[in-house]
């Protein structure tokens, strides 16, 4: 077997490892730290980075070489992400946020209960109470966020980089000035939505503040719960899947229910045989939502080389997530697999220009939250946090409750921002090559065998602009 194949195996065993550690409900930290001690020693040999470009320069075969670049990038990676001091101060920020328990009402609550709160309840007062509830978690990570800003910036600027964003983006071939001109884009786009939905919101709270923001979002966008029951979530999943003629009971992917902090997600536990979909229905058209981007992700996993170097960078996993959710979207699945009267169909699909600025402009505002602090890790997180709000917001956030998630999973908001794209530029081709979207063979052959199968053996946005003839 060739050495970069039997580097790939070692890394794919322990992502499965890893990924087993965080499918459990308590957190295993002292085997989580073992899995990546088995890295560092792996990828961090002084010789390998020598032995990478040696390969490089001389191999020919293009699958090899695709892997030789991504382990000579895992390298680079391994270097910061997994650096022991930054590597503890991440997990224990992932795991301290995945324990807490909001306070409101005289009790501790979980998750879910607090966003139903901000989402569907009419008492300001007590909405106010849930969002403020966050504070305490914020507390008591604020000196580990803060100390894993300084130390990434200082490893990536140790390995040639100006500061730990340039490393990341490098990875994607891109640069702050795109990202930054790609925003500013979408924000103009979104303007006139999101303006018309804060002054709806201003005519009916004249107050209004961050804590009635889902609520208001919801009160607009969200269609009745009753058609959308917990009861008959999976059983719609798995209809919209014979419509394709894929029975569900022959992918290797199992779906279960558990009360997790987070709204579900889905792990890789062996790669393309055991792929586990953990969420906590409650009811109503998110949870139908979530499950479907969750089952996006799975059916990605299924059909992905079982290669570690070879699976599709975050931003195209998340887009293939979305895909999946994009499809409940359509006034064809409504049609077919919810009992929404026509009119409702209509009003809810008018509302979706508003669910896209506001996804959009959420991730647009994390992500600049992280870059300014990134650029001036000493910067009062309030103060940041308050500025990015009013500027992509149009809200005076003075509650300082910051996002805890872009320091247990720095940058990712870019790649929130990068799937919705990939969504919107994929969904256009389904339209303008298909017609028909749902119940079509062609749609699941297109995304099986131009996007899953190959992997990374293409760069993600040149695989799109293959695909589609669309460039991100």
């Amino acid at each position: 077997m060739h050495w970069i194949d039997e580097i790939d195996i070692r890394l794919k065993e322990n992502w499965e490892e890893q990924m087993s550690l965080w499918y459990q409900e308590t957190l295993d930290k002292e085997k989580l730290e073992e899995k990546a001690k088995e890295v560092r020693a792996l990828l961090l040999d002084p010789d390998l980075s020598d032995r990478i470009d040696t390969f490089l320069n001389r191999e020919e075969n293009l699958a090899k070489k695709r892997k030789a670049e991504m382990l000579k990038r895992e390298v680079i990676r391994a270097k910061v992400e997994y650096n022991k001091k930054l590597f503890q101060l991440r997990s224990e920020i992932e795991a301290k946020a995945d324990e807490f328990l909001p306070f409101i009402k005289g009790k501790n609550v979980n998750i879910s209960e607090m966003s139903k709160i901000l989402m569907r309840n009419k008492n300001r007062n007590l909405r106010k109470e849930a969002h403020k509830s966050w504070k305490q978690l914020l507390g008591s990570i604020e000196k580990e966020a803060r100390e894993s800003i300084r130390i990434a910036n200082k490893i990536a600027h140790e390995q040639g980089f100006a500061d730990y964003p340039d490393l990341i983006f490098s990875f994607d071939n891109i640069s702050y000035g795109y990202l930054s001109d790609l925003c500013s884009r979408i924000k103009r786009d979104t303007e006139d939505v999101w303006d018309g939905f804060i002054g709806k919101c201003k005519k009916e709270i004249p107050d209004f503040q961050i804590h009635d923001l889902r609520f208001m979002f919801y009160k607009f966008f969200l269609p009745p719960d009753g058609y959308f029951t917990k009861e008959k979530m999976i059983d719609s999943l798995q209809a919209f899947l014979e419509s394709y003629e894929i029975d569900f009971n022959s992918l290797f992917i199992k779906i279960e229910t558990q009360d997790r902090a987070c709204s579900g997600g889905c792990y890789n536990l062996k790669m393309g045989e055991d792929i586990r979909i953990a969420y906590h229905p409650v009811g109503g058209y998110m949870d139908y939502r979530v499950l479907f981007h969750e089952f996006g992700h799975a059916i990605h996993y299924h059909y992905l080389p079982k290669s570690f170097l070879l699976i599709d960078d975050p931003s195209f996993r998340e887009g293939m997530a979305d895909i999946w959710s994009g499809f409940i979207d359509t006034k064809e699945w409504l049609q077919k697999f919810t009992s929404l009267p026509e009119d409702m169909i209509n009003t809810f699909r008018n509302a979706h220009a508003l669910d896209e600025a506001l996804r959009f402009r959420e991730f647009i505002k994390e992500l600049f939250f992280e870059l300014e602090l990134y650029n001036n890790p000493e910067a009062n997180f309030e103060k940041v946090w308050q500025s990015v709000s009013k500027e992509y917001l149009r809200i005076d956030d003075d509650s300082g409750i910051w996002s805890e998630f872009v320091f247990s999973a720095p940058l990712y908001m870019k790649d929130y921002i990068f799937a919705k794209l990939i969504k919107n530029v994929t969904f256009r081709f389904f339209r303008t090559k298909f017609g028909n979207i749902i119940g079509n063979k062609e749609v699941i052959e297109f995304l099986i065998e131009k996007y899953y199968k190959p992997g990374n053996l293409v760069p993600w946005r040149k695989k799109i602009e293959k695909a589609t003839g669309e460039r991100i």
